[in-house]
């Protein structure tokens, strides 16, 4: 049976994780205070907090939390680390601190969203990118799409321009083009009529012929 002061202890903590977006349990051996100071200072920074409790503590508080099983089995001295941001942001601090400080803390279980998760977890968590890095890659990714977009309506627009200048220029150099005449009908020939045949004349009668005949 927990001691009034533990119990104090296991409801500050209850209360803190039902705000936390994820927490991380770690092996803080060999660490110094000061080392611990200096972490406990770059979390806050990132909207975390670091607190060495009782493994048996740190069991009893996650009890009512979907992390309930990071509790279990525990050993050694350990801290518990609640983020209240964005978790990757808490991740991305601890594995470049550790990085820098012979691999401390060692970070032994993880809980995020609605899983529990071994230590290694924590290279993944510290690759997902921030809010702001998805804003930031969203942004580029829409900038980059609205580049193309715009580009694509310039070279519409262009040749469209081209277009229509080639077609004023083909109507201007219609309007200058010489008007070619048709060619004059040939006159036809005038063909002049044939002169008249005339009449064989008939010759005159001798007088002396008319005379015998009249006898006659």
């Amino acid at each position: 049976m927990p001691t009034p002061k533990k119990e104090a202890v296991i409801k500050d903590l209850g209360e803190r994780l039902s705000r936390a977006k994820a927490v991380y349990i770690a092996d803080y051996s060999g660490m110094t205070v000061s080392t611990l100071t200096q972490l406990r200072g770059e979390l806050r920074k990132a909207d975390a907090e670091m607190q060495v409790v009782k493994n048996n503590l740190i069991r009893l508080s996650l009890q009512d939390t979907p992390w309930a099983d990071a509790g279990k089995d525990l050993h050694g001295p350990c801290s518990i680390t609640l983020a209240y941001g964005e978790a990757p942001v808490v991740a991305k601090v601890l594995k470049r601190f550790a990085a820098f400080h012979q691999d401390k803390p060692v970070v032994k279980v993880i809980g995020f969203e609605e899983g529990v998760h071994q230590g290694d977890f924590l290279a993944t968590l510290a690759t997902m990118p921030t809010r702001d890095e998805a804003l930031g890659m969203l942004a580029g990714v829409l900038n980059s799409i609205i580049a193309s977009f715009a580009r694509a309506l310039n070279a519409i627009a262009e040749k469209t321009t081209e277009s229509g200048a080639a077609t004023a220029a083909g109507l201007a150099d219609g309007a200058a083009a010489p008007v070619v005449e048709a060619p004059a009908a040939a006159e036809a020939p005038v063909v002049e009529a044939a002169p008249a045949e005339e009449a064989p004349e008939t010759p005159a009668g001798q007088p002396g012929e008319a005379a015998e005949g009249a006898e006659a």
